[in-house]
């Protein structure tokens, strides 16, 4: 429709005013972004913002509105702002991921326990677990609520939390005392490869178990007739006065028995002994093996769990807004003031504000984040926090104020809380 004949005058008289903010002719509503009912009076804001106006289109705005800047110097700051990266580790992030490791210790220990369940007195150490007890995050150091109490490692009968103060047991097994156990263990961790069935590792098995198998050519002649008669060795003569005697290790170690009843040593536990050896060496491989194989599984898996951490823990990972690492930005942009609106005062930790925050909402309060260090000093002291009805207390509204900060928030029916402390 048109403009009323009062409106229409009144226009024309401010037009011939000099320098007036009205400008040409009324424009056409049909493409324009801030479409009314009525036609629109095209309006700058005064020589300082004169570039800013609204337009015609949505677009023709737009294109302006880019010339205006954020702040001075406003390519400088955009590029700080995406210089600032995370300066601190947020090191209760793993606690996020617990339930992930923990679905991992579950699983480790049923294949763990399906993979061992034909050994059989085998001396178990504390070490032979460091990967289970490993699995989890490293920053991670609340055992009991890092790891699971359920399943156990059944030939064992121990949790996970059990593991890292495991020892060898005290009873003797197959004459082998516990000492001796952990001993001849130590020396298989020095071992590469182990072949049960070669000389060289039949030969520490009988060493270990106090079996001689070498024998002077001159004094032992009549052992020495009987092994070579058995096939368990051979002799060499060198001149008409030396005989040396060379065992057969591999045939030894096959008829163990034989080679002992010829070699007179049976009799005094040392076939138990070997036997027992040879037992805990063969288990120890496969354990070795089993091991392993949970570790290349498993590993991986840890990996990626891992990664997620670390990535959020990154110092060049992206920040939410709320981090405090913005400030100093924001101040330079909008000032002190705001910057101290939004992220606090600088000698209050993020601990002192969520105290306060919790008391605030304890009290339904509205809390705002530039409460300062002297508000948290009277909650510490327990000073006497006073709350008023503001309707009951409208005449005194005025009173003390000088004296006081406060905090209000209004609940749907109810009056409104103010909470006072002292300066």
């Amino acid at each position: 429709g048109r403009l009323s004949e009062g409106m229409e005058s009144l226009i024309e008289r401010v037009k011939d005013i000099p320098n007036s903010n009205i400008q040409g002719p009324i424009p056409s509503v049909q493409n324009s972004a801030f479409t009314t009912d009525k036609p629109m009076i095209q309006k700058t804001f005064g020589k300082r913002y004169k570039d800013l106006q609204l337009t015609e289109t949505y677009e023709d705005f737009i294109s302006e509105l880019k010339k205006w800047p954020l702040a001075e110097k406003e390519d400088v700051l955009i590029q700080a702002f995406g210089e600032v990266k995370g300066g601190t580790k947020m090191s209760d992030d793993y606690k996020k991921h617990r339930e992930e490791y923990k679905d991992l210790q579950k699983l480790y220990i049923n294949d763990f326990n399906a993979g061992s369940q034909e050994f059989k007195d085998f001396p178990f150490r504390s070490k032979d677990f460091i990967f289970l007890t490993e699995l989890k995050n490293s920053l991670d150091s609340e055992e009991d609520k890092a790891f699971v109490s359920e399943p156990k490692i059944k030939i064992i009968d121990k949790k996970i939390t059990d593991l890292k103060g495991l020892q060898i047991r005290e009873e003797t097994v197959g004459q082998l005392t516990k000492n001796y156990r952990e001993t001849f263990l130590s020396s298989l961790d020095t071992l590469g490869k182990i072949d049960l069935n070669s000389d060289s590792f039949i030969n520490r098995l009988l060493n270990n178990s106090g079996i001689k198998v070498n024998f002077d050519g001159e004094r032992d002649r009549g052992i020495i007739r009987r092994l070579i008669q058995g096939g368990l060795g051979k002799t060499q003569n060198y001149g008409r006065e030396e005989t040396i005697f060379t065992p057969n290790i591999g045939a030894i170690g096959s008829n163990l028995d034989d080679f002992l009843t010829r070699t007179e040593q049976n009799g005094d536990g040392k076939k138990e002994k070997y036997d027992a050896l040879l037992n805990i060496t063969s288990q120890y491989i496969k354990l070795k093996e089993l091991k392993a194989e949970l570790k290349r599984k498993y590993e991986p898996l840890k990996e990626k769990i891992d990664d997620k951490i670390n990535k959020s823990q990154s110092k060049d990972k992206e920040l939410e807004l709320s981090d405090v690492n913005y400030k100093s930005l924001l101040a330079k942009m909008c000032g002190r003031k705001a910057a101290n609106f939004w992220y606090g005062e600088k000698d209050m930790k993020v601990e002192e504000y969520k105290r306060i925050k919790e008391f605030f909402e304890q009290n339904e309060l509205l809390f705002f984040p530039f409460y300062d260090l002297k508000l948290l000093k009277a909650i510490d002291n327990r000073i006497q926090l006073i709350f008023n009805d503001t309707q009951a207390a409208h005449a005194d509204s005025t009173a003390g104020q000088s004296d006081a900060r406060s905090s209000s928030r209004r609940t749907p029916g109810s009056t409104e809380k103010t909470i006072a402390h002292p300066i």
